[in-house]
């Protein structure tokens, strides 16, 4: 074999940026979330987001933890073919599983960590998931597998040969059926279900007693402002709102440099901050023509920073680290705030 031809994994991505896995300190940004290995051409997410809070000039510890998902039931639409409502009660069920157990995860390592008596750090999570993120999950998985693309498109009277069809004048009224079918799904298994309320209290517990040792959670809104719903598609007025982003948390969407707020970010709340959402570009893979962007590599910059502020200021809440925050190192545009890189690295410097 030729091993000038085997891809090589990026020593920036092999070392980590100096991540530390010994218990947390003051000060430290926790990275929550998943593929943190290089052993592929393309760096893991978790890498990604890990090596972003680096380069926006923070010099602190970084612990990094995968989220534990629980298991649960295979989506029932890949294993048989279904009548037109046992597809829909699968695809209630999917939904409902996607996010109670993404938000059981969050609890668990909050909850962990609290334990673990962690103080003035801060708990990063680039994992916004909002109901728009949903149905663009489910619709991924559909055009994955024959048997869920069949169920789905029985579930709702669609004519799969249309749906497939190059003309858009032919696909795009089965397509407008399909994901009309799949919000209202969304909605109706998600709205009043006990298993999401149980999974939204203990995650809001779980944030209230983290934050209440003087640290601060930061959560990515979701990538869907842009999320390719078809235009006649009626949506609920939550369909953007992230079930992880609660009123104690400090959201973050994605600016563009000398663009402004990208499309792509969630349309969450009023309050977001918004920082820089394209991750390190040094580490492209072979035959990436392009840095990978969202909301996941703007919530890693606030992340850095909170964390440099509750070590400074060890007995400042979560409130009162954010509010600083704003004051000292965002800019004010028309209808948004965001982070200001040059006063942050001038911030970083004044250690």
């Amino acid at each position: 074999m030729d091993i000038s031809k085997v891809p090589q994994i990026p020593a920036v991505c092999r070392n980590s940026n100096g991540t530390t896995t010994a218990p947390t300190r003051p000060g430290s940004v926790i990275v929550l979330d998943g593929g943190f290995d290089c052993n592929d051409r393309y760096e893991g997410h978790g890498s990604l987001v890990n090596r972003t809070v680096r380069e926006s000039g923070f010099g602190g510890p970084i612990t990094r933890t995968e989220p534990q998902f629980r298991a649960g039931s295979a989506p029932l639409l890949d294993q048989k073919k279904l009548t037109p409502e046992q597809a829909r009660v699968a695809l209630r069920k999917d939904a409902t599983e996607l996010v109670s157990g993404s938000l059981q995860a969050y609890t668990d390592s909050l909850n962990q960590q609290s334990k673990a008596g962690v103080k003035n750090s801060v708990m990063n999570i680039s994992g916004g998931l909002n109901k728009a993120d949903v149905v663009r999950v489910m619709i991924g998985r559909m055009f994955h597998s024959p048997q869920s693309f069949d169920n789905a498109s029985r579930a709702y009277g669609v004519d799969r040969v249309k749906l497939q069809s190059p003309d858009p004048n032919v696909s795009g009224p089965e397509m407008l059926k399909l994901q009309q079918g799949l919000v209202n799904t969304t909605n109706q298994a998600l709205d009043n279900n006990p298993e999401v309320a149980r999974a939204s209290r203990d995650y809001r517990q779980a944030v209230k007693r983290f934050e209440g040792q003087h640290n601060s959670v930061v959560v990515a809104v979701a990538n869907t402002g842009a999320v390719g719903i078809h235009p006649g598609v009626k949506v609920p007025g939550d369909f953007q709102r992230s079930f992880n982003v609660t009123e104690d948390v400090t959201a973050v969407g994605a600016s563009m440099r000398g663009i402004g707020r990208s499309g792509f970010s969630a349309e969450e709340r009023g309050n977001i901050v918004y920082a820089e959402g394209m991750a390190p570009t040094n580490n492209l893979a072979p035959g990436q023509t392009s840095p990978s962007v969202g909301t996941s590599f703007a919530a890693p910059r606030v992340s850095g920073v909170m964390a440099e502020l509750h070590r400074r200021n060890p007995m400042l809440s979560s409130a009162q680290v954010e509010n600083l925050m704003r004051n000292q190192l965002t800019d004010q545009h028309a209808g948004y705030t965001e982070l200001d890189p040059t006063r942050v690295r001038q911030f970083y410097s004044n250690r």
